[in-house]
């Protein structure tokens, strides 16, 4: 949608993608603790209570903590990463992730809405290109 430039935003609209327009959230929390494992060899609690920022990247930085392990984050993150986004492909190439029912008309009323600009987010990780 675009927003002519004389015509201010009003309302913005931010969705996030697991449980909201995806349903998601369960393959997704599979892969990334599948993740952990392949990647570290580590087993990922999944109470997401105990974890101070629920982000793929929060949850990983706090696991590195508990274990004493922070000095490896940055060959953590990338090779977690990796492997998630290789799970997350895997398990879509052989099952389709479903619309959250009702998701896609009500993204595209508010699209023909007037002064309403729309966002999505995520705290998992992705990667736009090969």
């Amino acid at each position: 949608m675009s927003i002519s430039q004389g015509d201010p935003v009003l309302h913005h609209v931010m969705f996030d993608v697991d449980g909201t327009l995806v349903e998601s959230f369960k393959f997704d929390e599979e892969c990334y603790i599948d993740a952990v494992s392949e990647a570290l060899g580590h087993k990922l609690d999944s109470d997401w209570s105990k974890y101070p920022h629920i982000s793929d990247a929060g949850i990983l930085d706090h696991h590195l903590a508990q274990r004493g392990q922070l000095h490896t984050r940055e060959d953590a993150h990338t090779k977690v990463k990796a492997a998630f986004i290789a799970n997350i492909k895997g398990h879509l190439s052989s099952s389709s992730a479903k619309q959250v029912n009702g998701a896609a008309e009500f993204i595209t009323h508010l699209r023909k809405q007037p002064n309403v600009s729309l966002s999505i987010a995520t705290g998992g990780w992705g990667k736009l290109r090969d």
